[in-house]
């Protein structure tokens, strides 16, 4: 396998799962010194023996059907720290795999960070939005039920009125209600049929220009 590095990106080739070589690049990426990675697994670079036995099977299966695989996982470094990779391989030949893959990584931790960061805050705001929306709810449902009382409370009055107004007109003994003055403003039908003339005059006089 002849391995050209790739220039300006952090790259290396691989066959089974060992690195073959790496480029400079990656070899700072991860913390290593000059050819540290060359002829290690792959192993050694993920977080644990599950984590790369697991994503070993995900992208063999992949590379069996295509020629090109991409993931972006957690790597680490030769230090122990944890770091989010972009990760993308190719088969060199896939009608002879043996000849190995080629791979591309990028640290794209600052991107994993500004991405939960912007999570953070959306949901945030999608929480302030639900507590807004149940406030709003709720003094609507308030609104409501005091329109609700404030209309029973008119309709009540309504009928009070009515009812007086029924008694006033009804009342067998004259009755006659006077402003501030003394002068007769109303007069109910008992005491307009007693004729009483100083009160129709009272009357006449309240209407009047």
């Amino acid at each position: 396998l002849k391995w050209q590095p790739g220039r300006g990106r952090t790259s290396c080739s691989a066959r089974e799962r060992v690195i073959v070589r790496g480029n400079r690049r990656m070899e700072e990426m991860f913390g290593y010194g000059p050819g540290e990675l060359d002829g290690q697994s792959f192993a050694v670079l993920y977080p644990s023996t599950e984590t790369f036995d697991r994503i070993g099977g995900i992208y063999s299966e992949v590379l069996s059907k295509h020629t090109t695989y991409h993931d972006e996982r957690v790597m680490k470094r030769k230090s122990g720290e944890l770091f989010w990779c972009s990760v993308s391989g190719k088969v060199l030949d896939r009608k002879n795999p043996s000849r190995g893959t080629v791979w591309i990584l990028q640290d794209i931790t600052e991107r994993k960070h500004a991405e939960e960061a912007l999570q953070r805050a959306h949901k945030k705001l999608e929480t302030r939005v639900q507590d807004r929306t149940a406030e709003l709810r709720e003094a609507n449902k308030t609104l409501r039920a005091e329109m609700a009382i404030r209309e029973r409370t008119e309709e009540e009055l309504l009928a009070s009125r009515e009812k007086y107004r029924v008694l006033f007109d009804t009342f067998p003994i004259g009755i006659s209600i006077t402003d501030e003055d003394g002068n007769v403003i109303e007069m109910n039908q008992a005491q307009k049929r007693m004729g009483s003339k100083t009160l129709q005059s009272a009357v006449r006089k309240q209407k009047a220009p």
